[in-house]
Parts: C-alpha cells; structure tokens; sequence
C-alpha cells in the first residue's frame, strides 16, 4: 500500500509530460509535423530566413544506383543540372516510390541545410520528418517532404525535380 502512495505522483508526473498541447515530433508550428505535409511547394525556413522551393534536380547517386540524390533551390536557374547554388537542401532516397522516414534505422536518412557565409559553409543536419517519393519517371521525380532540425531551420511541402544524369 505504501507503495502506492509513493509511486503513483510519479507516475502522474510522468503520464503528464507525455502529450499535451505542444505540438508532435519536435518539429516547430509553423513547419509542420511529421507525416503532415502541406500541400504547397516546399518552404519554410533555413537559419530563420524564409526560404521557398523553385528548383532541384535528382541524380543516381555515385555510390550506389538504388539511391537517388535530391538537390532543393530557392532560385531559378535556366539549366538546374548544372547549379550550385549558395543556399540549398540536399537528401538522398531510395531510387523507388515510398515513404522515406529521417533518422531512423537501418538506413538514417537525414536532409542537411546548407548556406554559404563569407566565413564558409554551414550545414545543419535534420533527422526529423520524412521524405514521401510518390512518382518516379524517366524525366522527374515527384513526392513531399518535411525536414526539421530546429525551430528556425525547417522545410515542408510537395516537390518536382528533374532527373540529371552524372
């Protein structure tokens, strides 16, 4: 009985701080949660400054040609397989259609958050969110995605890339 009385506030304390009103998978309120994607280009924000998706391509990875390489742009470029862009998110996926969740075995996929500074490069490394591959074709590859590292650095939305050869 004793027992009882000393176990059950902790307990309490603990079934509280499970849930509640924040929001779910650690990801920031305007960026999304995991698994929820919105509907429109991917954006957000990358090191607090709004970032939106204009262009990207998909490359077969070097490595390993079931892996495709996605690059994410926020500018126009008038030949995407050829930019390399100050700012820009860059993953990599199984070359098939499905679900590609971050930071989780056995593959640890993660989306990484670069941008260029006069003292050099800053990559931020999200393992929050997943990548939706929804179609593949000979010439683009089509799904959504929700990346977060933080709550100034975070993406959410749909995609089309082109495909570009090596």
């Amino acid at each position: 009985m004793r027992f009882v009385f000393v176990m059950m506030p902790l307990i309490l304390a603990v079934l509280s701080g499970c849930g509640g009103a924040g929001n779910s998978g650690g990801a920031p309120a305007d960026g999304g949660t995991v698994n929820r994607y919105r509907t429109e280009p991917v954006a957000g924000k990358i090191n607090g400054a709004t970032w939106t998706f204009v262009s990207g391509i998909a490359r077969n990875s070097p490595y390993s040609e079931s892996t495709l390489n996605l690059i994410f742009v926020g500018e126009a470029t008038a030949d995407p397989c050829a930019m390399f862009p100050s700012k820009q998110i860059m993953t990599s996926v199984k070359a098939n259609v499905g679900l590609t969740p971050l930071g989780q075995a056995p593959d640890f996929r993660s989306v990484t958050f670069f941008w260029q500074t006069p003292e050099g490069g800053i990559n931020k490394i999200a393992t929050e969110g997943s990548i939706d591959v929804q179609e593949i074709t000979a010439t683009e590859v089509v799904g959504r995605m929700i990346a977060t590292f933080d709550g100034v650095t975070f993406v959410n939305g749909t995609f089309r890339l082109k495909i570009c050869g090596q």
